[in-house]
């Protein structure tokens, strides 16, 4: 271990990331044992995904820096990432490789551990036939959707330089293209994008079948803040919004239920699935 690991190593077995032990050598000399701690089941790549990846993602400078022009934004109401890049962060992932590769590590490892969850307390895609994934990334989400419901044919749809990376998946086709102007048609609708606005609804229920519904996957805000770690993930998670996107947001039930009404639809149920995330159906 070098020396600077060996000091990094008992900061992270404080922060009971690993374990450490003290073991006496043979010359009586004492020295210091590490092994993973229960918290790292959630950072080892397995088939249930980790956040490894997110922590890199949100210790990127990329977006570390954003949060010095957040006091701006608080006194004057500016986007700290206008401020800092004059453009969105996905816009900005398009002109800067290193950075979308990470993002796009960190959205399949979280998606992972949170689509496992779904599809274990979710049955609503054993009706689907033609499943949308409204800027669904690399394909990371159909792609475990399909995989345990091979019936749906599965379109995987977001902006060019995210497809461009994105690997052949049975059964998913990938379509370059933009939320916001058209969404590809489909009996479902599959979105895990935090708007600023009802446009991605009401764009995704022209797209819909006439009995079709739209599935949104989101962290949903409590009313009431309490001092709980669910609380301030989410409340945390909603001041990344504030500084990374130009005007992506968390919302509290009801104001999803009123998002979903001013697109047009009728119908709303919300089912808790893991970590304050809800995943909420949409109908006409």
């Amino acid at each position: 271990m070098s020396a600077a690991s060996s000091r990094l190593a008992p900061t992270i077995a404080a922060n009971k990331i690993v374990s450490c032990v003290v073991e006496a050598g043979a010359d009586d000399r004492r020295s210091r044992k590490y092994c993973m701690a229960p918290i790292c089941k959630y950072l080892t790549d397995n088939e249930d995904g980790s956040l490894a990846n997110l922590l890199l993602l949100n210790h990127d400078k990329v977006l570390l820096d954003l949060w010095h022009y957040l006091k701006g934004s608080v006194l004057d109401g500016g986007l700290p990432v206008m401020a800092a890049y004059g453009m969105s962060c996905f816009d900005y992932q398009g002109t800067d490789p290193r950075f979308n590769k990470i993002f796009n590590e960190a959205m399949r490892g979280h998606t992972a551990v949170l689509v496992n969850q779904l599809l274990r307390t979710y049955g609503g895609f054993d009706d689907v036939k033609v499943l949308v994934d409204v800027g669904g990334g690399v394909g990371a989400t159909l792609g475990m959707i399909t995989s345990g419901h091979p019936h749906i044919k599965g379109i995987n749809l977001d902006l060019p330089h995210v497809i461009s990376s994105a690997q052949p998946l049975p059964g998913v086709q990938h379509v370059s293209g933009d939320m916001f102007e058209a969404v590809p048609s489909g009996d479902a609708i599959f979105l895990k994008v935090r708007t600023d606005s009802s446009d991605h609804y009401k764009n995704s229920n022209l797209a819909l079948s006439e009995k079709g519904k739209v599935i949104v996957m989101e962290c949903v805000l409590p009313v009431v803040p309490e001092v709980t770690p669910r609380d301030q993930y989410i409340y945390q998670l909603d001041i990344c919004m504030l500084t990374c996107t130009t005007g992506g947001k968390e919302r509290t039930k009801q104001e999803f239920q009123a998002l979903a009404m001013d697109a047009g639809f009728t119908g709303f149920k919300a089912l808790p699935v893991f970590a304050g995330t809800c995943v909420m159906e949409l109908t006409k």
